[in-house]
C-alpha cells in the first residue's frame, strides 16, 4: 500500500472524510506540467517556499466546482486534515520547497494509479489482463458511454488480445497514464496527421508519444487501447474518438470522477483493515 495514502487515511476507522476527501482530490487537479508555475504564482512572498497560508489559497482556485457546498477551503476546516499535517506539521508552521511541493503531487497521483491498478491486479507483480487494462479506460467513460464501452470490452477478441501475450505491467501502466499528462501535446501533434489527410494510426500515435515523453509505448497496449476506441472499425482513430477516453481520463486528473476515486479509497481502507 503507498506509504503516502497511509498516512492520509484514517487507519482506526478505515475511512476519508469529506474534507481529505476534497483536498485530495483538488491537488490531483493541478496538471503535471504546471506544477512550477502553480508553486511560483501562490509563492507571493517570493521566498521560495509554500507556506499553510498559500497552500488554502492554491486549494481555493483547485477545489472542483462540482464537489459540494462543503467550504474545504476554510482554514480551520483544512488544518485538521491529515494532509495539512503531513505537508505541514501538526503546528503548520513547515514550509514547502518548490521540490517537496513537486514531489508530494507526483508521489500522490503515482499512489493512486497504484490503488489503481492494484484494484484490478492485486499487485503489482501480477500483469493486467487485456480486458483488466480496457476496463481501466472505460472507468472514465462519460456516464452515457458507459454501456457501449463495456458491451465493446465483453467481445473483446481473445485471439487477437491473449492474455499471454497482451498483458500489461505495472511500469507499462503507469508510463501509459504519465503519458496522458502531455495528452494536449499529443492531441496537437496528432491534428497534423487530420490536417495532411493523413489517419490517425498505431504507428503515429506512438511516434507522437515518444517524441513528446520520451516514453515508448508498448505495442500490445497501443493495439488494445485502438481496438477500445475505433467506433467505426477502421482501425485507425480520430480526435473525437481520443478525446472520448483518454482526453477524458486526463481531464478528470483522477480526480473530477469521484466515484472511481471514491472506489479506489475504499479498496485501500479494506486492505490496511486486513493488515
Amino acid at each position: 500500500i503507498p506509504e503516502i495514502l497511509r498516512m492520509i487515511i484514517n487507519k482506526k476507522k478505515f475511512s476519508i472524510n469529506l474534507s481529505e476527501f476534497i483536498v485530495i482530490t483538488s491537488l490531483l487537479a493541478i496538471p503535471p506540467a504546471d506544477f512550477e508555475f502553480v508553486f511560483k504564482i501562490y509563492d507571493v512572498n517570493e521566498n521560495h517556499a509554500m507556506d499553510g497560508k498559500e497552500f488554502i489559497s492554491l486549494l481555493q482556485h483547485f477545489k472542483q466546482s462540482n464537489t459540494s457546498n462543503y467550504d474545504v477551503t476554510d482554514a480551520q476546516i483544512i488544518k485538521k486534515t491529515n494532509v495539512w499535517k503531513y505537508l505541514f506539521g501538526v503546528d503548520g508552521k513547515k514550509e514547502l520547497s518548490m521540490t517537496e511541493f513537486a514531489d508530494f503531487l507526483c508521489e500522490l497521483r503515482r499512489a493512486i494509479l497504484t490503488l489503481e491498478y492494484k484494484r484490478y491486479c492485486g499487485s503489482t507483480d501480477t500483469k493486467m489482463s487485456p480486458r483488466n487494462f480496457a476496463m481501466s479506460l472505460v472507468s472514465y467513460a462519460h456516464h452515457s458511454e458507459v454501456a457501449y464501452f463495456v458491451h465493446r470490452v465483453n467481445r473483446l477478441p481473445k485471439t487477437l488480445f491473449p492474455a499471454s501475450q497482451c498483458s500489461i505491467t505495472y511500469r507499462e501502466f503507469i508510463e501509459f497514464n504519465q503519458c496522458l499528462f502531455h495528452i494536449n501535446d499529443i492531441m496537437r501533434a496528432l491534428r497534423y496527421y487530420e490536417k495532411g489527410h493523413q489517419s490517425i494510426t498505431q504507428q503515429a500515435f506512438r511516434h507522437s508519444v515518444k517524441y513528446i515523453t520520451g516514453i515508448e509505448l508498448n505495442e500490445n497496449l497501443v493495439a488494445l487501447m485502438f481496438w477500445v476506441l475505433d467506433k467505426d472499425g477502421n482501425n485507425t482513430l480520430n480526435q473525437k474518438e481520443i478525446k472520448t477516453l483518454l482526453q477524458e481520463r486526463f481531464k478528470y486528473g483522477q480526480a473530477t470522477d469521484r466515484v472511481f476515486l471514491g472506489g479506489v479509497l475504499k479498496c485501500f481502507a479494506q486492505c490496511i483493515s486486513g493488515d
